[in-house]
């Protein structure tokens, strides 16, 4: 996963700062509104991919996690957050990524719900607290076609966040992976959305989307070279024969 940037939180007491590790959390960055995973009292900036698990509360195809979890202060008190799904509901294939689903996620929060089926979909808005702080969580319930069980399997909620401050662009894609009782069928759904979200090719030197020809007189061109970053593809701070060796190795298309 992607992590930029490790922001420090302070921590405050369960009374008016409840972290709970496994939610969305959410900083405001470089004008944005950026996601975060929080892990020892920290928010890691740039994570996009989060998971949860339909049944962890003893409920089947249900659940409420993961929440949103921001910091007092983090937004101007009296602002709105807003969500929505920016594509359908998809439910994860080995072999074919992810595809649609005849199965529909509602989302709801005290009187106000939203079903996402394979279009996307318009949230509702949740209020930020007095503090600027903010730390919901809403209903999650994964239903079957014409009222049957949803099939087992890791689903895929894309969704993206806004805040309604002036000037404070919307976050990228957030994405939530659901166990549906497959939890290694969703080890491996995050492995591929993961590889999908990071196209880098650390073996293409010349950035022409291809490991080839190019690439190796590259490498050779900067042989022995102690300041080479993108010759050095091993990453063992000299351009050298494993270089070679590993653009040799990962030959043809990005």
């Amino acid at each position: 996963m992607i992590r930029i940037f490790t922001l420090s939180v302070l921590l405050f007491s369960p009374a008016c700062f409840a972290q709970h590790e496994g939610d969305v959390g959410l900083v405001i960055q470089d004008n944005q509104l950026q996601t975060a995973v929080i892990a020892d009292g920290q928010y890691l900036i740039g994570e996009q991919i989060f998971t949860a698990a339909f049944g962890d509360s003893g409920f089947d195809f249900f659940t409420q996690n993961p929440g949103w979890d921001a910091a007092p202060g983090t937004f101007a008190p009296g602002a709105t957050f807003y969500w929505s799904a920016v594509s359908g509901l998809k439910k994860y294939e080995s072999g074919l990524g992810f595809i649609s689903t005849p199965a529909t996620l509602r989302v709801s929060f005290s009187t106000v719900s939203v079903t996402i089926g394979s279009e996307p979909a318009e949230g509702f808005p949740l209020q930020v607290q007095p503090d600027g702080g903010f730390h919901k969580h809403v209903n999650y319930f994964l239903q079957g076609q014409n009222g049957a069980e949803p099939e087992s399997g890791a689903y895929l909620l894309e969704t993206q966040l806004s805040i309604s401050e002036s000037g404070i662009a919307p976050s990228d894609s957030v994405f939530v992976i659901f166990d549906n009782m497959a939890p290694e069928m969703q080890l491996e759904a995050v492995a591929y959305l993961e590889d999908t979200l990071d196209p880098s090719c650390p073996f293409d030197v010349d950035g022409d989307d291809s490991v080839g020809f190019a690439d190796v007189l590259t490498v050779l061109a900067d042989w022995g070279c102690d300041s080479c970053s993108a010759s050095d593809v091993d990453g063992d701070g000299v351009v050298g024969f494993s270089d070679v060796l590993g653009v040799i190795a990962n030959w043809g298309d990005c």
